[in-house]
């Protein structure tokens, strides 16, 4: 869980710019293929597809992979649903802290499910 908190910490942190955000957005919905080929990408599928002891090729690796990313980078990348109806402007350590239990509960679901653990 130590890489999850990782991302977390970075995805939350002053060095990713609300510009940033918009950027990897556009990035998605134009479908050029840069998104889901970086280092972090890549290595985060690879780490789940071991875990669950399949390949990272795998439809189901890529879907949870996705699903596990989305747990992640929702509440940043819809400030609608989260910072606004927090009436907030910016996510406190209070709120990454919810953010990453909620993403740890989601995998050990996961794992629970498989019965990895």
């Amino acid at each position: 869980m130590l890489t999850i908190d990782k991302f977390i910490e970075f995805f939350y942190s002053n060095r990713i710019s609300k510009d940033l955000i918009i950027f990897l957005l556009r990035e998605q919905q134009q479908n050029s293929g840069m998104i889901g080929k970086t280092p972090a990408f890549n290595y985060l599928r690879k780490l789940i597809a071991t875990v669950f002891n399949k390949n990272e090729d795998e439809k189901e690796m890529i879907f949870r992979t996705l699903f596990i990313i989305s747990q992640l980078n929702s509440p940043r990348i819809m400030p609608a649903f989260s910072l606004r109806l927090l009436g907030q402007d910016d996510f406190v350590e209070e709120d990454i802290k919810i953010i990453r239990e909620n993403v740890k509960m989601y995998i050990n679901s996961l794992i629970k499910e498989e019965n990895i653990v």
